[in-house]
């Protein structure tokens, strides 16, 4: 296909398209209580609109779980 081809190209930015919002918590919530601790919702809303990168370290912050993070565990 040429570029010339292209009528039209849609970007899906999170939430325009599809609300992929309720999953990200649902694994958010399930993570959390693997390692020990379920979040309040104020700590999950704490979550949104950042990248998985920055949950991912953001859940393992000593103030989110409440313990130090050392390493493997």
């Amino acid at each position: 296909m040429l570029m010339n081809d292209l009528e039209a190209i849609l970007f899906d930015l999170d939430g325009v398209t599809v609300d992929s919002e309720p999953l990200h918590e649902k694994a958010l919530r399930q993570t959390s209580l693997h390692l020990g601790r379920d979040l309040t919702q104020e700590e999950v809303s704490s979550f949104r609109g950042t990248v998985d990168e920055v949950g991912a370290a953001k859940l393992l912050e000593t103030d989110i779980l409440g313990t130090a993070v050392t390493g493997s565990r």
